[in-house]
């Protein structure tokens, strides 16, 4: 039998599930950075590489903002 203990200090409430196996604050500021991006320049402007060519495919279920 393996344990796994973790150790947790300066908790705070935030919306959203956590994983143990990711770095969310590094894709939290990759997010706010793409963002960014795109605010600027336009959408599709940087995107992740997965979704190469879906630009005019992929819309908001809920149009937040428009």
């Amino acid at each position: 039998m393996k344990k796994i203990a973790f150790t947790c200090l300066g908790l705070a409430k935030q919306d959203g599930q956590l994983s143990v196996f990711t770095d969310i604050v590094k894709q939290n500021s990759l997010t706010t950075a793409l963002d960014a991006l795109n605010s600027k320049w336009g959408e599709y402007s940087i995107s992740y590489g997965s979704m190469l060519g879906s630009a005019g495919h992929i819309h908001d279920a809920i149009a937040f903002g428009k």
